[in-house]
């Protein structure tokens, strides 16, 4: 730990420093060297050792580190920073800056939390859909130019590279499709390049760059730490706004679910400017309270990792070990799968005949019930992405001949999977044809691209599932690819159902101004729905009681019932409950039971 001591009556001039203070200041020093001079580092000695931190131009560092009622700091071997102070309950008395710190900008922030202990419980930070323009300012092209980090706006990237199309390559990279470029125009453009050049910037202290790569993220400023030294490397940084906390973004580009495709959706921006404007993420307004919850967070999920690797440590009876551990794995695999599947599925709920059957295949470790649900699942996206735009059609009276023709051929027969498929392109080709797809208010996303693309993953889905009926009876590929597709369609989903929910009125009340509806609300996996009371706009005749129907409550406010392709069955199943003993009566005895 550091011991608080008065500041040294000589500090080395440095550009950082500007200014002196008369608080106490921890055992930390800033070194006049060469070294400091150009990268600007902090050095803070801890038993024998020192970490280097990336200053930049923060002009007092000591005031970060005083505060009534320290009990010390520590930085460890690995760079885990400890905060502590004795006016906090022990187990709030830490605060882990993440396993390593990696940024001065990480250290401030954590000190920031600290020096106001009584901020806001992160319990009660409300997490709400933030555009990423409003936390990212601008994204940049990262390039190292004289063992130095610098960044080049999108609009310089074709004078300052003119041999190569950097853009290209860095989204083919976001692809997985190559992990370096290595030819000689890239090299000899790399190599041309003047480090005097003013369209060549420098990092600001909170930048973030994401390899293209692999997808990992850090603070800019520690990319050279990282070993990102590389001329054929490519990436992306983002600028952060001073709105946002650097030790939380980092946190939803690593970890959250908002950015589990990021490098999927910046490789299929057209314009990340653009992407920037529509992106969304969930996240405290606050920034303070950002920070707060980013921490909580990193402490949390340190725990966690502690408690599970020194189970790892117990002693066990040998011969059963291997059986033991295989089976934990794959206990721990289902948990994390099953919380995951629930966050998801509260945050962005897909309509319940989909949730619920995917939740029973990403819920079992069992092959056959697995296989069972895996096929329940492709059948009814396959179902899904023909029905819910016919559906919209037919509501509107909008049925050309060309698609009555298709309506008639799914009353023939039933379709296989293979078959809705071939009617869906059939479909899609009318709708693009005949320009239809204006008329497609809630499920216009069913056609064009995202169809093309869905119609893919599925197809790939069939032509697999078809290996497990015929020879060569291949089970274990049908369930690979499906482990692989099926999460991405769902995601996929997630964002096309995002703003619609699938209901049942039950009772519809006009009122002079709006209409007040009670509803049963069919999202999410759970077959126990809930009912919602909501007002609308809409006429108070468009709702039909006891059918289903599609709603979109934002602007435009529209709904859709899906009675031609869709139906809603209230069923009763027999309920058993069971009664314990609770006393005789002169009839008997009488039990006390669970639920009734």
């Amino acid at each position: 730990m550091f011991d608080l001591k008065s500041i040294p009556s000589q500090l080395p001039t440095a550009p950082a420093l500007t200014e002196y203070s008369s608080l106490p200041l921890i055992d930390a020093f800033l070194r006049q060297s060469k070294d400091f001079v150009e990268s600007k580092s902090f050095y803070v000695e801890f038993d024998n050792d020192e970490a280097k931190i990336p200053c930049f131009t923060y002009s007092k560092p000591w005031e970060l580190w005083w505060a009534p009622g320290t009990l010390g700091f520590d930085v460890n071997q690995n760079g885990t920073l400890k905060i502590q102070r004795e006016d906090a309950p022990d187990r709030e008395q830490t605060l882990y800056a993440q396993s390593k710190i990696e940024s001065f900008m990480e250290f401030q922030e954590a000190a920031e939390a600290f020096l106001h202990p009584h901020s806001p419980p992160v319990q009660g930070a409300v997490f709400e859909p933030i555009r990423m323009n409003l936390l990212v300012r601008d994204i940049y092209f990262p390039v190292w130019v004289h063992e130095q980090l610098r960044l080049v706006a999108w609009s310089d990237v074709s004078e300052l590279f003119p041999n190569t199309n950097v853009r290209a390559h860095t989204v083919n990279a976001l692809e997985g499709k190559e992990k370096d470029h290595d030819d000689n125009s890239w090299y000899s453009d790399w190599k041309a390049l003047d480090p005097k050049d003013t369209r060549l910037m420098d990092c600001d202290p909170k930048d973030v760059l994401i390899l293209a790569a692999t997808g990992r993220t850090y603070p800019a400023a520690a990319a050279a730490f990282k070993g990102w030294r590389s001329c054929s490397g490519f990436g992306l940084v983002l600028r952060l706004t001073d709105e946002v906390s650097m030790l939380f973004l980092l946190d939803v580009l690593r970890h959250g679910l908002d950015a589990q495709n990021i490098r999927k959706e910046l490789a299929e921006a057209k314009s990340w400017k653009d992407w920037l404007r529509t992106k969304e993420i969930s996240a405290p307004q606050s920034r303070f309270l950002q920070i707060h919850h980013s921490i909580a967070f990193r402490n949390a999920r340190r725990t966690y990792i502690d408690e599970v690797t020194a189970l790892s440590y117990g002693r066990e009876p040998l011969h059963v070990a291997p059986e033991l551990f295989a089976r934990r794995g794959e206990m721990v695999k289902s948990l994390h799968k099953g919380m995951l599947l629930q966050v998801e599925s509260l945050i962005r709920p897909l309509p319940f005949f989909i949730e619920y059957p995917y939740a029973q295949f990403i819920g079992t470790a069992d092959r056959a019930q697995r296989m069972r649900n895996a096929q329940m699942v492709l059948n009814i996206l396959c179902k899904v992405l023909l029905l819910l735009p016919l559906e919209e059609l037919q509501h509107q009276g909008i049925l050309p001949a060309s698609i009555q023709k298709l309506v008639a051929e799914l009353h023939k027969k039933p379709a296989s999977d293979g078959s809705l498929l071939g009617i869906s392109r059939d479909f899609n080709k009318i709708v693009q044809t005949e320009s239809l797809s204006s008329h497609l208010l809630l499920f216009g996303g069913f056609v064009g691209h995202f169809r093309d693309k869905l119609t893919e993953q599925l197809g790939t889905l069939v032509t697999a599932r078809n290996r497990v009926h015929h020879p060569p009876y291949d089970e274990k590929v049908f369930l690979e690819v499906a482990a692989i597709t099926l999460p991405d369609i769902i995601g996929q989903l997630r964002e096309m159902f995002r703003s619609l929910e699938f209901i049942v009125p039950r009772e519809v009340r006009p009122t002079r101004q709006k209409a007040r509806v009670l509803a049963v609300k069919l999202m999410g996996e759970n077959p126990v729905f809930r009912s919602q009371e909501f007002e609308t706009s809409l006429p108070a005749g468009d709702f039909i009681v006891n059918e289903l129907a599609a709603y979109r409550a934002a602007a435009p406010e529209t709904l859709i019932p899906l009675n031609h392709w869709f139906i809603a069955k209230t069923f009763s199943t027999e309920s058993i409950d069971v009664g314990l003993f609770d006393r005789m009566e002169r009839n008997g005895p009488s039990f006390s039971f669970i639920t009734h």
